[in-house]
């Protein structure tokens, strides 16, 4: 099969060709031509020269590493952190913060621009994050034990191999301090349980997660595929206790299915709470270990700011893909009604609960699909103002059509994703215009943007 892609493709799996970079790549590295043949490289910048060696070749592109650098871009810098080029996590350690933006940029108007059409134009400059080192106020660490050596980190790009990490500079010191903590502590003879391998489905501990609020408390969650391993955890979370300042609570978290899925449905408490508060405009918000939740706590600020500036007095609002309510309930006092419409379980029982003991008396929830629920939620509701904050994969194509079939004013697009963002902002033209899209920063030194978009209803739509 190699033989017969080596013919109508100009390189193979093993070769090492000189490649100039020409574009940065949405998903990390940078993009060239081999002979006019696409070429994908792990960590290489716009403006160098490198030589690359290919390691996977499809029909219509390759994928390499640099292995040796010709020519330096005016772009690059020196990364600070010890781990990049190993670790998977951030791939834009090596990168100018000032290029950073501009290539997030590039990403946006690009997919608007072959998308889109027009909306380009309305796209402002991105909104830096200027403290960009130790902006994560949670981590989900992977774990292997290796001939008897306990490793906890992030994974290597592309593999599930883990990358021993000491401490991370996207992640808040105090989830660092903590990290140690637990790992001084698990790496103990006899003090950990088996850990999982994805290969056979056997083994105990699958992952570690801590989150911080802002006033530096403390929630770690032990992934597990079943409660084997308690007691030693157990012991593990009373030196938490004992060594980790502002530690609000240690869970225990059940998940016995295979796959990717990092927690499961069934949680019991080691030590303290099950759940940390975050403040936000006067609502305290509970979060769980599993609890989506902004991550960047300056840019999510930046993020509520856009959000009420397209807001007004009295009006209706309908939030779709609404988590626990964080985009609408900090604006309760100046709304008539909040509906929040959520598919998880567990985040609409969290809704529920942050909504009364808050004694919010306005918010409601909807449990749901959006695909299903969206066209009775929006009769019902009758919106002045929906918010969308879907995931990567963006909004449900029959979410959109009932939204155009009612015609909701006012529509204010959270994204995650330019490349769906810009397919759905396409398919929502023919009854709105946009008015604003801004850029944000919310995860520097990686490829992801979140983009803020605001549309009205065509007037003759």
């Amino acid at each position: 099969m190699s033989k017969q892609i080596h013919k109508t493709v100009p390189v193979a799996k093993g070769d090492e060709t000189e490649i100039e970079i020409i574009n940065p790549a949405y998903g990390g590295g940078g993009v060239g031509r081999a002979c006019g043949f696409t070429v994908f490289v792990r960590n290489a910048i716009p403006g160098s020269a490198v030589i690359c060696r290919i390691e996977e070749v499809k029909k219509n592109y390759a994928r390499g590493s640099a292995v040796k650098t010709i020519k330096e871009s005016s772009d690059y810098t020196p990364s600070n952190c010890p781990y990049f080029g190993e670790c998977g996590g951030c791939g834009w350690f090596n990168i100018k913060y000032e290029a950073q933006m501009r290539f997030k940029k590039g990403f946006l108007d690009r997919e608007l621009e072959k998308n889109a059409g027009e909306e380009k134009k309305t796209a402002s400059g991105i909104k830096e994050c200027r403290e960009n080192l130790y902006y994560r106020n949670r981590a989900q660490y992977k774990i292997s034990e290796e001939n008897g050596v306990f490793k906890m980190g992030f994974y290597r790009d592309r593999s599930h191999e883990v990358i021993d990490i000491e401490k991370c500079l996207i992640v808040d010191e105090k989830i660092n301090e903590t990290a140690t903590v637990i790992k001084e502590a698990l790496a103990a003879p006899g003090a950990r349980p088996s850990v999982y391998d994805e290969a056979s489905g056997k083994g105990c501990l699958r992952h570690i997660c801590i989150r911080v609020n802002g006033a530096k408390e403390v929630l770690a969650a032990f992934v597990v595929r079943d409660e084997s391993g308690k007691e030693k955890l157990k012991k593990t979370a009373a030196i938490l206790r004992e060594k980790v300042q502002g530690l609000k609570g240690v869970v225990l978290n059940i998940n016995p299915g295979k796959g990717n899925r990092v927690f499961g449905d069934k949680e019991t408490v080691l030590e303290g709470e099950s759940f940390i508060t975050e403040n936000i405009n006067g609502v305290d918000f509970k979060l769980a270990s599993d609890t989506f939740f902004q991550v960047n706590e300056k840019m999510f600020k930046e993020m509520l700011g856009f959000i009420e500036k397209h807001l007004y007095e009295g009006a209706k609002v309908l939030d779709f893909y609404g988590g626990v309510g964080a985009l609408t309930l900090p604006f309760h006092g100046m709304l008539k009604s909040i509906t929040v419409a959520e598919i998880n379980e567990r985040s609409i029982n969290m809704l529920k609960d942050i909504i009364k003991e808050n004694r919010i008396k306005n918010a409601f929830c909807a449990g749901g699909d959006a695909a299903d629920s969206a066209g009775e939620l929006l009769k019902k509701e009758n919106p002045d103002i929906i918010i969308f904050d879907p995931p990567r994969k963006g909004i449900q194509k029959d979410v959109i059509e009932e939204v155009k079939k009612a015609g909701t004013e006012n529509i204010i697009y959270i994204s995650c994703d330019p490349v769906t963002f810009a397919r759905d902002i396409k398919e929502f033209r023919e009854k709105y215009n946009v008015e604003e899209i801004v850029p944000l920063d919310m995860f520097p030194h990686t490829y992801h943007l979140e983009t803020m978009c605001f549309m009205k209803v065509k007037k003759n739509g």
